[in-house]
Parts: C-alpha cells; structure tokens; sequence
C-alpha cells in the first residue's frame, strides 16, 4: 500500500494523481516514487490498464475513475485515446500545463493535505482545442515550462512553483465564451455530440479539418498556418467549424466558393491552388485513412465540377471519369480551334454565349457535348466539303438549307460561317445522288448540276428536289469526273418538269406580230386601257412578265380595226378612207398620235 490517503481528484488523469503522490510522500519525481513502490511509470503516464490497475490498488482507490479519464497510447504510435475518442500527440498539451486559476485556488482551500498536492489538473485541460473552463467560463492560464529542467508528466511540482503566484494568475484570467469547436469537442468527450456528418470522423479528424478550411475560407489558399498567432488560429478554426458542422452539404458549398473564387484568377488550375492547405496536408503529409471520408468528397466535387479525367490525378488516384470539360481541354482532345469550338458550343446551349473567361476556365457537361464532339472530330467547314465532294463553293449552302445534309450544330440560327458536316453525311448524300443515275445511257445532251441551273434558270436545289424526288428520268455519269459534278442531268427535262408551257396566254411580242404593229403601239394601247394585260412570273426565267389573255385579244380583235387594215379591205388609200370616214362623222377611239395608230370600231365603220 501507498502512504498517506489521496482521494481521485474531478477528471484526473492517471499520471498526474500519480505525481499528486509522489509530491505528498515527498519525493523530488514520480518516477522515483514508482521505483520505490515497484509501479511503472511509463505504464501510467501511457494509460496501460494494467499498470493503472497496479496504482489504483496500491493507493486504495477505484481503478474506474482513473480509466475514464486516461489518455491511452495506441501501440507504440503518436496517437492517443480519452473517452473513446483519438487524438494524436498535436492535439495534446501534456508537457505545457495550462490551468483555471480559480479551480487551482478552490483544491488549496478544500483539501488538507500537503499543498503542493492539493491542486491538480483537469483531463480536459490536457486537450489544446479546449481552452477555457467550463465551470468558470474562463481562459485557461499556461505555467512556465523549461524543457532542460521541467520534468515531464510530473505535474504537482509546477503546481508547487505555481502557488506562491495564484493572486497574479487570477488576476491574468479572463472570462471567454466557449467557441464552436470546443463546445463540440467537449460533447464527443462526453459522447453527446450530434452533429451528423463529422460525428461519423474521428475526433482528432474534426480539429484538423475545423483550421484547415478555417484559414483557406478566411486567409485563402497561399497561407500555410505557422505564421498565425494563437488568436488568428482560433479565428480560423471557427470559421473552419462553422463550416464543417453544417455537414456535407455546407463542406461542398465551401469547395465550390474556393473554386468559384480560382476561377476569378488567373493561377494556374490545380486542387492546391483552389484549396490550399486543406488538400496539401491530405494529399501529402498523410495517407491515415481516417481523412478517406474527406478525401472522397472532395474527389466527387472536384470530378462533378472541374475539367478533370481518368488521366488526372488527386489524392495519388486517378479520377473515375470526365463528367466536366474546359474548352481548353476538349479543342486539344478533338484537335479543334479553341475559337470554333467555343462559337458551337454557345450555338447549342452548352455555355453562354456572353461567356469571358479564358478557355481552361469555361466548363461544360462532358456527357451532354459527347455527341456534338464526336461529331466535330470527323466533321468539315463549308470549304473542306466543297471540296471533298467536288461541289463549286456557291453550291454548298442549298444542301444545308434543304437539309439534304445535316450540319453541326442544329440551330436555328444563321450562323453559316459556323456550319460543319460530318463526313459521313457528305458521304450519304453522294452515294445518293449516284443511286439516281443510270450508267449506261448516253451522255449526249446531259450537263452537270451547276450547268443544268445555269441553262434552266432554276436554282440546284430545284433540280435535286426533281433528282432525289425520282422525277428525272435521264441521268447520267460522266466517268472522267469525281463527287458532286459527276452526276448529268437534261436541261430540257427539267424545263418540261419545271416549266411546262402556258396555255391561253399571250405575250406582249406576239400580241405584236398577230396585230401587226409595233412594240411602241402595242405597249400604249396596254397603257391606256384598251388592250387588258396581266403580270405573272415567267415559268422559265423567274422574272416578273406582261401577257395577255387569249381570249382578251381575240375579243380586242372583233371590236377594233386600224385604219391601215381597213384601207387595205376595201381596196382604198388609207388617207382619202380617213377623211371620207371624218366626214361621216366616225371618229377614232383615241387621238392617233398619242396611240401612234388610228383605230375604229367595227361596229362604227362596218
């Protein structure tokens, strides 16, 4: 048995009431004190159960109340357990004692021991995320530590020290709110938190990440945290716990502010230069799987959100695939230029066409513009298609308008400097055109698709409307010519189809030569009324033309008579019928030098 009788002070963890012996058998180190007893010290100090057993029954105390409040080393790692939560060596404050003023004053004034073995610290206090007391709402207060001469995990000796200076530590305390981040620490340690999503991490996970994302929402990606004092870095895990606490959803917010916040640069793309300190130290500075949650967020953000695919890497892992793709990257994956691609992409809706930012930075669906690339890889401008095909340029742009092809993108708009076609549309469109022809008839009389539109005054697209329609019955190939300008056609059959003769009409020449007169007198009887004419639109040459009704003429005919035709009847001079006509009172229908013929009536001079 140990001498004299010490209770388990409030949280005490097993090595500190260890040193709260030794310091009342009045020994100058607990490790002599062990030596003496036949304890193990190290044991103690590293939370082993069985040498807590050893002190717990020796000093007539329970062994309960010490294992609830050890820290338990994990194997021969840097890591340790208290009430079932890890935390590495960083987290803890075992050598630098901080303590609350008040509650070291209190334990002098309640016990009656020795008094260098009456204060002791409280397990909570060893936890560098929580630095204030939770039963007096202060900061805790850091005592003195040497390194060359401060024995570690030997506590109540630098209570001892401390003592005499209890007025000036009180009067340096100061009251301070509980922050995010502990109020959370200190619920997992007494296994209330219920936060959702960090609850699942580690303990030792949430403080890491709490000042990770802290500093590079607050300070951004370039700062690397060991410049900030303490209060910078306590800021910064506040903001980092206001984040982290919001859950999986708040965390994906936060990366897409980091990335939205990149895009607005001009750094070179990359996950550190978007995420800092956050993805250096999971990237780099540890493979502990604990972060893997972290890590497969971030991975599904980033894979969901940059152009990033299975050749790119993050965390050592590729990326399962491309959902997400940068003109940059896709005009050098389909060889196209930047600028072309960028105009057909704003055409179908994929970017908005107002879109300035540089091509690494504008994003689109990977999925939704497969289509439109597979296309664009095989595809070619107007130009490369006339040539392909053989087509003169000019000939190109009805195929597109009558969609005897389709051209990349489908728009609506005419954008016509934008047009492609893929090359296995322009190979269609051939293999049907020569599906029209016929091999073995002769060549006589059949011309070439621009040719025959030149001879007939009709557009190609006319013509190979009648081609693809069926409506051609002479078409030939001409074997000394390749593509488009191989297939022949005859101008006369599609005159025949196109332009069949009209029937009852009558134009403004022929009027002329059955009247007998001239263009001059024919136009000025149209001109005042007494010849009806129409306008209609020349069935060949697709210009507007003036004709006459067959039956008006006719019927101009058996009313009027010239003067000339009826000198000539009746066997008479025109000018001695003209006056004999004047003095029977028979006038003409219209003065005769304005019409520049003398006109009668039949039915006035017959």
């Amino acid at each position: 048995m140990l001498p004299f009788e010490l209770d388990v002070g409030e949280a005490e963890t097993p090595s500190d009431y260890l040193s709260r012996r030794s310091v009342l058998a009045c020994r100058d180190e607990s490790a002599e004190f062990c030596l003496d007893f036949g304890l193990d010290f190290q044991g103690i100090v590293d939370g082993v159960p069985a040498a807590i057993e050893t002190l717990a029954s020796m000093a007539g105390i329970e062994a309960a109340t010490l294992h609830e409040n050890a820290f338990v080393r994990v194997g021969s790692s840097r890591s340790f357990v208290h009430r079932g939560e890890r935390l590495g060596r960083h987290h803890l404050m075992r050598d630098r004692i901080r303590v609350c003023p008040r509650c070291m004053a209190e334990d002098l004034e309640r016990l009656g021991c020795r008094p260098a073995a009456r204060p002791h610290r409280r397990a909570a206090w060893i936890v560098e995320a929580i630095r204030c007391c939770d039963l007096h709402g202060v900061g805790l207060v850091a005592l003195p530590f040497d390194p060359e001469t401060d024995r570690r995990h030997d506590t109540s000796p630098r209570f001892a020290e401390a003592i005499p200076r209890l007025p000036q530590l009180l009067a340096k305390c100061r009251e301070r709110p509980v922050r995010a981040l502990e109020g959370y620490v200190r619920s997992r340690l007494r296994g209330v938190a219920a936060s959702g999503w960090i609850d699942a991490l580690p303990l030792y996970v949430v403080i890491d990440l709490s000042f990770l994302v802290g500093i590079v929402e607050t300070l951004g990606p370039g700062i690397g945290g060991r410049e900030l004092t303490g209060n910078e870095r306590v800021g910064c895990e506040e903001v980092g716990m206001g984040i982290i606490e919001g859950g999986e959803a708040s965390f994906r917010e936060f990366l897409e502010r980091r990335q939205r916040k990149f895009h607005d640069t001009r750094t070179a793309w990359g996950p550190k230069s978007m995420f800092g300190r956050l993805y250096e130290r999971l990237a780099h500075e540890t493979d502990d799987d604990a972060y893997e949650p972290v890590r497969e967020l971030m991975m599904d953000h980033m894979n969901a959100s940059l152009p990033v695919g299975p050749a790119d890497r993050a965390f050592g892992r590729p990326f399962p695939e491309r959902k997400v793709q940068s003109i940059y990257e896709a005009a050098r994956e389909n060889r196209l230029h930047p600028k072309r691609l960028r105009t057909f992409l704003g055409e179908v809706g994929l970017i908005d066409r107002g879109q300035k930012k540089s091509d690494d930075r504008t994003l689109f669906s990977a999925d939704r513009a497969a289509p439109l690339l597979r296309g664009l890889r095989d595809a070619m401008d107007l130009q490369g298609v006339a040539k392909y095909l053989g087509i003169p340029r000019p000939h190109v742009r009805p195929l597109i308008e009558m969609k005897y092809v389709k051209v990349i993108p489908e728009s609506e708009s005419d954008k016509f400097r934008t047009w492609s076609i893929e090359r296995r549309e322009a190979d269609a469109f051939m293999t049907r055109m020569l599906d029209q022809a016929d091999r073995t008839i002769a060549l006589d009389g059949l011309y070439h698709l621009p040719a025959a539109a030149k001879r007939t005054c009709r557009s190609t697209g006319e013509i190979l409307q009648l081609l693809f329609g069926g409506k051609l019955t002479r078409v030939g190939i001409d074997p000394d010519v390749r593509g488009y300008l191989s297939v022949l056609v005859d101008p006369e059959e599609i005159k025949t189809l196109l332009a069949p003769r009209a029937e009852g009409i009558v134009t403004l020449r022929a009027v002329e030569q059955e009247l007998r007169t001239s263009t001059v007198v024919v136009k000025k009887l149209v001109d005042r009324g007494h010849l009806r004419a129409r306008t209609i639109v020349n069935p060949v040459m697709r210009r507007p033309q003036t004709i006459v009704d067959r039956d008006e003429l006719d019927q101009f005919k058996r009313s009027y008579v010239s003067l000339n035709t009826l000198a000539d009847d009746r066997g008479r001079h025109f000018r001695r019928l003209a006056r004999e006509l004047r003095e029977a009172g028979i006038a003409p229908i219209d003065d005769p030098k304005v019409l520049e013929i003398t006109l009668y009536r039949r039915i006035d001079v017959i």
